[in-house]
């Protein structure tokens, strides 16, 4: 399969959905991985088979967490506080 980076980076959900059924229908891949459309450093993974998984660390996350703020100046998004559940 010849894929550019412009195939694979874009936001065209119905294009990104092709190629990868493409590489699914080959069946040698439990998935694919790239780059992230916001910042080259991150990493997006479309994954089909997920039984070779196991999972490593747990970490919760607050609205203050380094980790989330500096996602949300990436990809320019405002954290808010949620509202206040409502009292019926």
């Amino acid at each position: 399969m010849n894929l550019r980076p412009s195939d694979i980076v874009i936001r065209d959900y119905s294009r990104t959905r092709a190629w990868a059924r493409q590489i699914y229908e080959q069946g040698k891949w439990i998935g694919a991985q790239w780059w992230s459309y916001y910042d080259s450093r991150w990493t997006s993974v479309g994954l089909w088979d997920s039984s070779k998984l196991s999972l490593k660390d747990v970490e919760i996350l607050s609205l203050e967490h380094p980790a989330l703020i500096e996602a949300s100046r990436t990809i320019v998004r405002r954290i808010v506080e949620p509202l206040p559940a409502r009292s019926s």
